[in-house]
């Protein structure tokens, strides 16, 4: 499973904000035995999702490749 994180700073004096750092993380689902197991296929419903989801596959082909 992979998370994107994005990270926003806020200065407390004037409201204002900024981006400060992006990153995905994966995530591993793991058996008691310590061996990754699948989970349960999530299915992308909306624009935004079918984008997300697509992105991450292309970086997780790209993780595989190198």
């Amino acid at each position: 499973m992979e998370l994107g994180i994005k990270v926003i700073a806020e200065d407390l004096k004037t409201n204002e904000t900024r981006h400060c750092n992006s990153c995905y993380f994966t995530m591993v689902a793991m058996n008691e035995k310590e061996k990754p197991v699948e989970v349960s296929k999530l299915i992308p419903v909306t624009e935004d999702q079918i984008r997300r989801y697509a992105d991450a596959a292309k970086r997780r082909d790209k993780r595989i490749d190198n």
